[in-house]
């Protein structure tokens, strides 16, 4: 109805004109169940445009929505779980139906009916806000933050986010441990070297054999024979270098000095002269 009468205010009817022709007018732009409607209407039943009006808003009214006031706006409240920017979404759902809006009542509306945890609430209590619109303004602001911080914790417990903290010293990775730990090594002894045919061909006159050479022999025992020589060569100054045993003092000279001894101790015989034994 608000609509309607917008459009037909605009034709300039005389006075005794108008009434006329805004009914005529709304009953042609009638379509469907209201077209019927108008139909069953008894002649002459209606006078004037006011008439026709109230009984259009009789027929309809269970289909009008009721009037949006702020009042709206205070039945709404954010859940524990619910996020900021839906609860922010449903505000400016409301409030879009609300005409001319109370701001101080909205915004008062908008602060109190926030979750109780919520750091947006903490915002507007420490930096009070000038205005309905700057108050969304900086609740879009916080909503990103809150959705990113989400995202960042959710990659944080899949593992897909390493966390360090400030001043820790970066570990190498752990290397896996030996495969040789708790096993047992076991050598293999390599099998004697393949004589060639040529080697095989060798024979040494001195022992009858083959695998070497006589001349092979000779040099061999030559080399040995050296290496005896030095050995005993070495031996010869190891003990001209051993110095000899000092002989001890105290038992060279105790029989001496037990020879000197027994000859002082021992009585020297008396001569006596001829009066004495007479």
């Amino acid at each position: 109805m608000r609509a309607f009468n917008l459009v037909v205010s605009r034709v300039p009817f005389s006075p005794e004109e108008i009434e006329a022709a805004y009914c005529r007018l709304f009953a042609e732009n009638l379509i469907g169940p209201a077209q019927e409607w108008f139909s069953t209407l008894d002649e002459n039943s209606i006078d004037n445009f006011d008439q026709l009006q109230s009984a259009f808003l009789k027929q309809y009214s269970i289909f009008i929505e009721s009037k949006i006031t702020e009042a709206d706006l205070w039945r709404l409240s954010q859940g524990p779980k619910e996020s900021l920017r839906s609860y922010i979404d449903r505000f400016k759902s409301v409030k879009a139906k609300i005409t001319n809006p109370n701001e101080a009542v909205a915004l008062l509306a908008l602060k109190n009916n926030l979750w109780y945890e919520s750091k947006f609430r903490e915002e507007l209590t420490v930096r009070p806000t000038i205005s309905l619109d700057d108050a969304l303004h900086r609740a879009s602001a916080f909503a990103t933050l809150e959705e990113d911080t989400a995202l960042l914790r959710e990659k944080y417990l899949k593992g897909e986010l390493a966390y360090a903290p400030p001043g820790a010293k970066k570990t190498a990775p752990a290397k896996p441990p030996s495969q040789s730990k708790g096993q047992h090594s076991y050598s293999i002894e390599t099998s004697a070297p393949i004589k060639s045919s040529e080697e095989e061909e060798k024979h040494c006159d001195i022992h009858n054999t083959n695998g070497h050479s006589t001349e092979e022999c000779r040099a061999k025992g030559k080399k040995s024979s050296k290496k005896k020589g030095k050995s005993k060569t070495a031996e010869t100054a190891v003990k001209a270098e051993k110095p000899k045993p000092k002989p001890a003092k105290d038992s060279d000279n105790a029989p001496q000095k037990r020879e000197r001894e027994v000859e002082v101790e021992a009585p020297i015989p008396l001569l006596l002269t001829g009066k004495e034994s007479t």
